[in-house]
């Protein structure tokens, strides 16, 4: 349940601007809190600096982009459809 904003400095982190909002939810994983129910297809992504992606946004992280495209798509049983 952690929420800070950081401000990087272009400077020290080349091809990122602006502030950036960093969520952390009750399970300690970087991202939105899991919806309630077992019916819900979940992925958990795990790994260092590219995975918790500090100074992006919650919005610009791939993870959260991942998300997006998989809420998007539909699952058959064997493969998402677009």
């Amino acid at each position: 349940n952690l929420r800070v904003e950081f401000d990087p400095d272009p400077r020290l982190t080349p091809g990122i601007e602006g502030r950036a909002r960093f969520s952390v939810n009750s399970l300690g994983q970087r991202g939105d809190e899991l919806p309630p129910g077992d019916s819900i297809r979940r992925i958990l992504v795990v790994g260092g600096s590219t995975t918790e992606n500090v100074y992006l946004d919650d919005s610009e992280t791939w993870t959260h982009v991942l998300q997006s495209a998989l809420g998007r798509a539909s699952w058959n049983g064997s493969r998402f459809l677009q």
